[in-house]
């Protein structure tokens, strides 16, 4: 299995864990001020997404993985 396939195939948990987190924040989005001072909607999903990819990615040691080595 190559490099990004093995990435790809944390997804589906990654969903999982990230959905469950989301739910239990008890809102999908909130208003914060970006740095231009217009209001944006702040998205808890992707936040908690990437949180749980790179956590299973680190477990799965997928991490700190010198570039050669990726296939």
């Amino acid at each position: 299995m190559t490099y990004s396939e093995s990435i790809d195939a944390l997804i589906p948990e990654a969903e999982k864990i990230a959905n469950e987190r989301v739910r239990q924040i008890g809102k999908k989005w909130n208003p914060r001020k970006g740095t231009d001072g217009k209001i944006y909607r702040f998205d808890y999903f992707s936040r908690e997404f990437h949180n749980a990819m790179n956590e299973l990615a680190k477990a799965k040691g997928l991490r700190n993985i010198p570039l050669d080595k990726l296939t």
